[in-house]
């Protein structure tokens, strides 16, 4: 029997170590009812940014919290990391509507997740990136 959303976000806060809802609120960047409604069950489903950061901060898996699929905690069973998998996604996402600019700056760190030369802290780094960019508003330009 596959277990629910909440019965895994519960699980995760219990830790080790022991997480609180109002820490989850503030790392997700939403309200304390939201992760009210993940945690009673309210709210069947988790994904984006809020499933990202939430792993991130409970220190689970990904795929495990948004679907109870593969271990809790530790390195996925392809050996490449939830992290890892959006990082790239996002790079792949930016990669198509980049600048010649921020193209460089991508391939070069395309380059670097191919040689596995990119530790969990760069992986977390670009992933909190995406989601900023994500979850920001394109900026109108300017008239004169």
């Amino acid at each position: 029997m596959q277990s629910t959303l909440a019965e895994r976000m519960a699980l995760a806060l219990a830790g080790p170590p022991k997480k609180s809802q109002k820490a989850l609120a503030a790392a997700c960047g939403v309200k304390a009812p939201s992760v009210n409604g993940w945690v009673s069950g309210s709210t069947k489903s988790l994904e984006g940014a809020n499933l990202v950061s939430a792993a991130a901060f409970l220190g689970v898996n990904a795929t495990w919290l948004a679907k109870g699929i593969g271990p809790m905690r530790g390195p996925a069973t392809t050996g490449v990391t939830n992290t890892e998998k959006e990082a790239e996604k996002a790079l792949e996402t930016w990669a198509a509507k980049a600048s010649p600019r921020s193209r460089e700056v991508i391939d070069q760190l395309h380059l670097l997740a191919q040689k596995n030369a990119l530790g969990d802290e760069e992986w977390d780094l670009i992933s909190q990136l995406a989601l900023r960019f994500q979850s920001k508003p394109k900026a109108k330009p300017k008239k004169k």
